[in-house]
């Protein structure tokens, strides 16, 4: 049963890891040909880059702040769950052995994903 766990938890990790792989080489691209995308329709509509900067600052500005409330609003779904983790993990004496690996008293062996 141990050892289903353990594989259970390495097969996440490298989800994970190859889950963030892939949205960096996908979204990346894909947000900076929207920018430009979105300049270049300003640049043609307004006929010059110095008519279509307000606009450009405007929507420059409308992503900052809706980043900023997608970021309030994970942290606010985050948190407990993090601190309900931490709750458990203390009361069932697992805190010590995650304290000793943070440390670097425990040397874990790196995971290699396939």
């Amino acid at each position: 049963m141990v050892s289903l766990l353990i594989y259970i938890m390495f097969w996440m990790t490298c989800f994970q890891v190859k889950g963030k792989a892939a949205i960096d080489v996908v979204c990346n691209p894909l947000g900076k040909s929207g920018g430009a995308l979105i300049q270049q329709f300003l640049i043609i509509g307004f006929g010059s880059l110095a008519a279509s900067t307000p606009y450009l600052g405007g929507i420059l500005l409308v992503i900052v702040v809706a980043w900023l409330a997608a970021a309030r609003s994970l942290d606010k779904q985050f948190t407990p769950l993090v601190q309900k983790d931490l709750r458990s993990k203390l009361l069932e004496g697992k805190l010590s052995a995650i304290s000793a690996a943070v440390q670097g008293k425990y040397k874990q062996k790196p995971e290699v994903c396939i």
